[in-house]
């Protein structure tokens, strides 16, 4: 068992009371391995509990290895007929969320720049993420490059995808993180490849991806998520705000609104 909050200690249970007469008592030489191999001491925490005491605290998100040493625990007579080995993770790796967005090429018309952060929960290596990200494209020929534009080890990692063209109907591309990343500091791979779905709009049509609003004391603020970039002088005058019983239609209305009543963009 181990202590996932602190990293401080793991347990080891055992179903016969080995460590009778010995609680408190450090074994003269250690009764077990722990591979990576880490400062501390074995002790016995209960008659039949066995505890590691890291001297500092176990790495984040690794895989430890235990191996017991029966002749190191069995007195005169035992027999061991359990499992010498055994693995503990500290805690798990993964990819928390990717905020993306687009930006448009003016001396490109139809093309735009993918600009976006990957976060993780524990710092990652830019050089070991590099090769094993990438982008798929169902309307590209040949494999998308993705450069990244953090280049020291952080839990958030930007990146960049150059030129990509829009096509007449909108498509969707997926950005993969291989699941065989493991974090800066720990050995503990993805459980699975990371994939992230991105949907490019029509080059010749704007859609409404989302409508969120924001309340305030002085004014509320819609926010209007479009499928493209949209100049925002282009846009003004073009919404109303009434109020009707539904919401309908990344733009900003702000404005004075009543409390508690349903609105609709349109």
């Amino acid at each position: 068992m181990l202590d996932r909050e602190g990293r401080r200690h793991l347990d080891v249970f055992f179903d016969r009371p080995l460590g009778r007469e010995l609680v408190g008592h450090t074994p003269a030489e250690p009764p077990a391995e722990l591979r990576p191999r880490t400062g501390g001491v074995w002790r016995w925490q209960g008659d039949n509990i066995l505890r590691f005491a890291a001297t500092d605290r176990l790495e984040a998100a690794t895989r430890y290895e235990i191996e017991l040493i029966p002749e190191r625990l069995l007195g005169e007579k035992q027999i061991w007929a359990g499992e010498l080995r055994f693995e503990v993770v500290t805690d798990a790796f993964q990819v928390e969320r990717v905020d993306l967005h687009e930006e448009p090429l003016p001396d490109e018309p139809g093309k735009v720049r993918l600009r976006g952060t990957l976060y993780f929960n524990y710092p990652v290596e830019p050089r070991e993420l590099a090769p094993r990200l990438e982008l798929r494209d169902p309307g590209a020929t040949e494999p998308v490059p993705v450069a990244l534009e953090t280049r020291w080890n952080s839990k958030s990692i930007g990146f960049r995808v150059e030129a990509i063209t829009k096509s007449v109907e909108e498509r969707t591309l997926e950005l993969i993180v291989a699941g065989d990343l493991t974090p800066a500091e720990g050995n503990v791979e993805l459980a699975e490849s990371f994939v992230h779905s991105i949907v490019l709009g029509s080059r010749n049509h704007l859609a409404v991806r989302s409508v969120t609003s924001q309340p305030g004391e002085q004014e509320s603020v819609l926010r209007i998520e479009l499928s493209s970039p949209a100049e925002p002088e282009a846009a003004r005058g073009s919404k109303t705000a009434g109020q009707k019983p539904k919401t309908k239609n990344k733009n900003q209305k702000p404005g004075t609104f009543t409390a508690f009543r349903p609105w609709e963009v349109r």
